[in-house]
């Protein structure tokens, strides 16, 4: 495994819910204002008339949107109201003498247009006199989404455990609008998703089995088990619990937390393979007992940074990534005479540029990496992140493409960034995928092309309007080489010896084995590896070939230094010349292969020396199976292939020239 920063963790974590989580029945007030009206539209019986309203004196209306999950609630009238203008709902957390819900915790979502109020809090009060501020709970800088006025169940404090009155106001802290200016009063608020869930106390009698709701591999040899409850100890540290479908062997378990084992496997998880692990038997402090097994997927996977751009240097060079990728910088597009400045940024500092008037499809950020790190070993399962915001007057949608040239440009899935503003939210990818095309690949290009010359505020784009980005990142999964060698050329020299030249590095036990090599004449006598490469071999044959005779060569098992063998045995025509040397390379024929990289069709043109001399070309994939093959001409061929049906990739093609392999050239396929 190539050894290398990891800005991303190496884990994937599987999460579990049963009886013994919040469920329906724990909800105490719930509005997402399917009916378009005020009243709480789930709760318990206690709480089926709350409503939320405006504070006392509130004259407006009250208007029913499209909201997340079904509709929200809006209004107008907040100028002049920091400390005085809320939305506010009430409910009990009672249901008796000593009884009712504890550890209440509140999710709500809020969002205002740019003319609406900027920044809320929310306190809570048991008689609507005295207020007391939720810890946790500023919302800052409102702007018209409901990504940055969630709250997400947040603790509301003990002092509302069992109440029989609970009040909840978001209340304006500021008379800013969105904007950060001046509060008109026709700027709007909503609200949406407004939930209080709480927990029954006393709880009721444990009769419930644990079970398993996480588990994390944090080595190949180390796995935590969370579970839902505090364990018995005896139950939680008998290793004969925890046993694995796949591979791994458990061989030690240790109670780390009152809900958490760690297991020490005694035979490892494979990086990036999936296994099943079975926790069964385990019981909780009071006696229940699992009745039976549970399965959890379980896998240590190594997610490598390829590349990365935090700008914390005050440059364009990546700050992290692999070896080949360390000098790599982001840029605007070639024709960008312009400055580039670096501001403060999410995570350090971030790039900043201008000159982006009259742009659709022609200006762009751009970045070149590398996902190969050897002739087939590199990278798959690419995924990249990136941060983007302009100023108001700066651009305001893009689109992510993908090149292996820079000539054709082809877009990237779910990349359409629409509608930026100021801020780093509404410009996120998080993530996404690029084509399995960009695997393994030794030059990868993406650039971030303006896709209209609208504004951010939907207007006229000006020259002066600003665009940053930060955090660029893409990161893969290793891939080892997994591809058998191939057999570049075979040429006699001197008429007692062919060269074999493969396409990489080969194992030097099989290559220098007289086994795999074999003439139909029966002329062997020796092999020997030739060069410090180690990709080209020499066989020594008996005596001399007769000249102008063709033999065959036959070759089989040869594997490459990552251990991939060769599947059956190729064969491969040779003649010996009268002159006593003939490389059988084509060096004296004419052969022109374009282009390459290439879409859907590429050409190839030969001439030979003689108008008799056969021609044949092969297309294979990087399996060595044969996808395309000519019928055999005579002495000038000239060819366009269409490999529009195939994927984009890697391919050989071999020209044959009277029947021995003259060339073979790499062929890649960009879509």
């Amino acid at each position: 495994m190539i050894k290398n920063i990891k800005l991303l963790a190496a884990l994937i974590t599987i999460c579990f819910f049963g009886n013994k989580a919040f469920s329906q029945s724990d909800t105490l007030v719930y509005w997402n204002f399917a009916d378009s009206n005020q009243i709480v539209d789930h709760a318990i019986a206690a709480n089926n008339s709350s409503i939320i309203k405006r504070q006392n004196g509130f004259a407006g209306t009250y208007i029913y949107e499209t909201g997340v999950t079904n509709k929200c609630i809006r209004t107008a009238t907040w100028s002049a109201g920091t400390g005085t203008k809320y939305w506010m709902i009430g409910f009990t957390s009672k249901t008796g003498i000593g009884t009712g819900y504890s550890s209440l915790k509140l999710s709500s979502r809020q969002k205002s247009t740019d003319a609406g109020p900027r920044d809320f809090r929310v306190e809570y009060s048991l008689d609507t006199l005295t207020w007391y501020a939720v810890a946790g709970s500023d919302i800052k800088s409102l702007n018209d989404n409901f990504i940055s006025g969630t709250i997400s169940l947040l603790n509301l404090p003990a002092a509302c455990d069992t109440q029989q009155n609970v009040y909840l106001r978001w209340v304006m802290t500021s008379d800013s609008n969105a904007l950060g200016t001046g509060l008109a009063t026709s700027g709007y608020n909503r609200m949406d998703d407004i939930l209080v869930v709480g927990q029954l106390y006393p709880p009721p009698p444990d009769t419930l089995a644990p079970f398993v709701t996480n588990v994390l591999a944090k080595t190949t040899d180390t796995v935590e088990v969370t579970f839902n409850e505090a364990l018995n100890s005896v139950s939680a540290q008998n290793p004969s619990n925890y046993t694995f479908s796949v591979h791994a062997v458990c061989d030690q378990s240790v109670l780390i937390a009152a809900d958490k084992v760690r297991l020490h496997l005694s035979t490892p998880l494979h990086i990036n393979v999936p296994d099943t692990l079975i926790v069964n038997n385990i019981a909780d402090l009071s006696g229940n007992v699992m009745s039976s097994a549970q399965k959890i997927p379980v896998i240590y996977m190594v997610i490598d940074t390829i590349v990365y751009w935090g700008f914390a240097d005050s440059n364009q060079v990546a700050d992290k990534g692999i070896a080949v990728n360390l000098t790599k910088t982001f840029n605007r597009q070639n024709s960008f005479t312009g400055a580039y400045s670096y501001d403060p940024g999410v995570t350090d500092k971030c790039l900043r540029t201008s000159s982006w008037a009259t742009g659709t499809g022609t200006k762009y950020w751009l970045a070149e990496f590398s996902s190969k790190t050897g002739p087939d070993a590199g990278y798959i399962s690419l995924k990249f992140f990136s941060r983007q915001k302009s100023t108001n007057s700066g651009p305001r949608d893009f689109r992510v493409d993908y090149s292996f040239d820079t000539i054709t440009w082809l877009p990237i899935a779910g990349s359409n960034i629409k509608s930026l503003n100021d801020n780093f939210v509404s410009g996120t990818i998080n993530g996404l995928s690029l084509p399995s095309a960009c695997d393994k690949k030794d030059k990868v290009f993406l650039r971030w092309v303006m896709t209209s010359d609208s504004n951010a505020q939907g207007t006229g784009l000006a020259t002066t309007g600003y665009n940053r980005i930060d955090d660029v990142l893409v990161c893969g999964l290793y891939s080892p080489d997994n591809i058998p060698p191939i057999i570049m050329s075979v040429k006699t020299v001197l008429c007692n010896k062919v060269k074999i030249v493969y396409n990489e590095l080969v194992d030097p036990v099989s290559a220098l084995d007289t086994a795999n090599y074999s003439f139909k004449s029966g002329k062997i006598d020796s092999i020997a590896q030739f060069g410090l490469t180690h990709d080209t071999v020499w066989v020594y044959i008996k005596g001399t070939f007769t000249p102008g005779v063709t033999d065959t060569i036959f070759i089989k098992n040869i594997a490459d230094t990552a251990g991939n063998k060769m599947t059956g045995t190729k064969a491969f025509g040779i003649t010996c010349s009268m002159a006593g040397i003939q490389e059988n390379d084509g060096s004296a024929n004419t052969i022109s292969v374009y282009p390459n990289p290439f879409n859907d069709n590429v050409s190839v043109m030969v001439n030979t020396l003689t108008e008799t001399t056969p021609i044949e070309i092969l297309i294979y994939n990087t399996l060595g199976k044969l996808i395309w093959r000519s019928l055999k001409g005579l002495g000038v061929m000239s060819q366009s292939i269409d490999l529009s049906g195939f994927n984009a990739g890697l391919y050989y093609m071999v020209i044959n020239i009277n029947d021995v392999a003259a060339r073979i050239e790499k062929l890649v396929k960009t879509n």
